[in-house]
């Protein structure tokens, strides 16, 4: 019996000594899983850093050297640029000098050849047919091989020795020409003629102007604003785009001409002919006209509101789409016009002569006709609303 509960005591403590042995070997594999693991995530966060690191600086060195070889090219772009515009000044300084120089040697020459020309010709350019036609052509060859500075020059040469009125220029043609320039003080000019040219992008601004000849001349984009002019000849020239404003205008004949798209505003014109001309789209607003004629003229949408007129003549004319808004008009003469399309607004006809007068299609508002003198007149479609 007692061998027996030895043996049961024996069997059990064997069974709990192996329990506790396990239990001992698996908290000791389990503490050595910790411990391994502690060491492997230990060396692998190292391990890893230092991976990424050695990747990283290769990486930044790569960056750092494509980043300054792009500013050394962008540098040298840069200065190569420079290096080519600087250059290309250079070369265009030298090639105006150049052109500085050519221009000089055609302007000297010429002027030396147009003295041994008047030397040997008792003074004039015009002596005979010959003389008049090599000083005529060679006047001409250097106006077109000069710039617009150089050529006022030789007209301003041309009119101080006095051959420019009997000199024939004609079909030339001047490029943004600035006659202040040939003027002796830039403002006063007399005795100037300079006809059968062509003049664009021209400047008369401010000059006085006196016994001048400009007929028969193509005038466009040019300026004659606050200009005086006495005693002159613009007849027979086609002018557009002409700005005349504030101008004063005194014995000047614009007879038979063209003129479209041009400024009279503010003007005033004494004595001034407008005979047998034709005038579109021009604008005479609050101008003052005296003495004016404008016979057997054509008017296509032209302003004359807000003007003064005395003593013009309208006689045989006739104006389409014309404004004489808020006007007063004295003494004028409108024999045999014809007035179509044309509006009267204010407008004060005292002492005017209409004999045979057509009004066609115009309207009259509060317009004066006191001591207007009718004679035979041919109203046709016309809206009245005197005072």
């Amino acid at each position: 019996m007692k061998s027996i509960k030895l043996s049961i005591i024996y069997k059990y403590t064997e069974k709990y000594s192996l329990k506790h042995k396990m239990m001992r070997d698996q908290y000791t594999q389990t503490q050595q899983n910790l411990i391994r693991n502690r060491e492997f995530f230990n060396l692998t966060l190292r391990d890893v850093l230092i991976f990424i690191f050695s990747l990283l600086l290769p990486l930044m060195l790569g960056v750092y050297t494509a980043v300054n070889t792009i500013q050394q090219q962008m540098k040298s772009e840069k200065q190569f640029a420079e290096d080519r515009l600087t250059a290309e000044l250079q070369r265009d300084l030298e090639r105006n000098l150049t052109e500085e120089r050519y221009q000089n040697e055609i302007f000297d020459t010429y002027i030396k050849e147009m003295g041994v020309l008047m030397n040997e010709n008792n003074g004039t350019l015009t002596s005979n047919f010959i003389v008049s036609t090599l000083a005529r052509s060679k006047t001409l060859h250097v106006f077109r091989r000069l710039d617009s500075s150089r050529n006022i020059q030789i007209i301003r040469y041309l009119h101080e020795a006095e051959q420019l009125s009997s000199l024939d220029l004609s079909t030339a043609k001047f490029h943004h020409i600035d006659f202040r320039q040939s003027a002796i003080n830039e403002n006063y000019l007399n005795s100037f003629s300079l006809t059968r040219v062509f003049l664009f992008d021209s400047i008369f601004i401010n000059m006085q102007i006196d016994n001048f000849n400009l007929s028969h001349n193509y005038f466009n984009k040019v300026n004659f604003s606050s200009i005086t002019l006495r005693k002159g000849d613009f007849s027979y020239a086609f002018m557009n785009d002409i700005d005349f404003s504030y101008a004063h205008i005194e014995n000047v004949d614009f007879s038979h001409l063209e003129m479209r798209n041009s400024n009279f505003s503010f003007a005033k014109l004494f004595n001034v002919q407008f005979l047998s001309s034709k005038l579109i789209n021009v604008d005479f607003s609050t101008s003052h006209l005296e003495n004016v004629q404008f016979s057997f003229s054509e008017f296509q949408h032209v302003n004359f509101s807000s003007s003064y007129i005395s003593d013009a003549n309208f006689t045989s004319s006739k104006l389409h789409y014309v404004d004489f808004s808020s006007n007063l008009i004295n003494y004028i003469d409108l024999k045999y016009t014809i007035f179509y399309s044309t509006q009267f607004k204010y407008v004060n006809f005292s002492f005017t002569a209409m004999y045979n007068v057509a009004f066609l299609r115009t309207q009259h508002t509060y317009s004066n006709f006191f001591s207007s003198i009718f004679g035979i007149r041919l109203i046709m479609n016309m809206f009245i609303d005197t005072y």
